[in-house]
């Protein structure tokens, strides 16, 4: 894949995200910015299962730029937490913006993006 897609998908995952701790007043929550690259030169997403390898990788990626994932119990932390990490992985499926990746997608979440959702959404 070429570099500007490459880029695309570093911008996506790099995103204002909550702490995980439960905001200090009732509307605010601290935001620290993070960003992941995520390679898939070595991915051919026309071959079938390249579009899975290329999702398994963005999932991870959502995850590590969103922090630990908020135990169970802590609800509000994990309302912040499951936001953070839907719009990481909608912005980078998006700014991928290809046809098996998007049904791999939709699959996963019942969630449609494209290309026009990454950059609505920055």
């Amino acid at each position: 894949m070429n570099q500007l897609l490459k880029t695309a998908v570093t911008a996506a995952l790099g995103m204002g995200i909550a702490t995980a701790g439960v905001p200090a007043q009732a509307g605010e929550r601290d935001v620290d910015t993070r960003s992941l690259t995520v390679s898939y030169k070595d991915v051919d997403l026309a071959a079938p299962g390249g579009a899975d390898v290329l999702y398994n990788r963005l999932r991870t990626a959502a995850g590590s730029v969103c922090g630990p994932k908020a135990d169970g119990r802590n609800l509000v932390a994990r309302f912040y937490w499951k936001q953070c990490y839907d719009k990481a992985l909608d912005k980078a499926v998006g700014a991928v913006d290809h046809a098996a990746l998007s049904e791999t997608h939709l699959a996963h979440t019942g969630r449609r993006v494209g290309a026009e959702d990454s950059v609505a959404a920055n």
